[in-house]
């Protein structure tokens, strides 16, 4: 059996402290010549307004506000983790280890556990600091969910205390 990582899902909540987990993230990386993907989920917002909204706007005209502002938000998000992620090490390194940057919406623990069994990743490295209850409810369920459901190696990091 093989136990080398030769591609890692780093999941992250964008927050200033998740970059602490990208610096595993990479030194797994280096240490193994691996390559890794950065994956960002944003959790699909309820579909509660869309009738009301829809009716005002024209379900047309709705429709494209929502994907304009989708691809929006895709490539802001996108960007800000390229300049978070290249600031961590230099230019040639991070071309070098970080394959790709994946801003995606949906759950995030089925795009996860999707995309580890669809693209054969070796390991996945969550980090996420979550600062209201809300959210550390659900980074817990996500993290949770992840660990036991997927069939490759979770590395959950506990980011320190200030």
């Amino acid at each position: 059996m093989n136990y080398d990582f030769e591609k890692i899902l780093y999941v992250t909540d964008l927050s200033e402290n998740a970059e602490h987990a990208f610096g595993y993230a990479f030194s797994i990386a280096k240490r193994f010549s691996a390559k890794i993907t950065v994956l960002h989920v944003i959790e699909e917002s309820s579909r509660s307004a869309y009738p009301l909204v829809s009716t005002i706007l024209g379900e047309n005209q709705w429709k494209e506000l929502i994907e304009s502002n989708k691809q929006t938000a895709l490539d802001t998000i996108r960007q800000r983790l390229n300049d978070t992620c290249s600031g961590m090490c230099d230019d040639g390194e991070f071309r070098k280890y970080v394959e790709d940057v994946v801003v995606t919406f949906g759950n995030a623990e089925n795009v996860i556990l999707t995309m580890v069994e669809k693209q054969q990743f070796d390991l996945v490295i969550i980090g996420a600091h979550a600062v209201s209850a809300v959210g550390k409810a659900l980074l817990d369920y996500t993290a949770r969910h992840v660990v036991r459901q997927c069939t490759k190696p979770v590395l959950i990091i506990h980011l320190p205390n200030d």
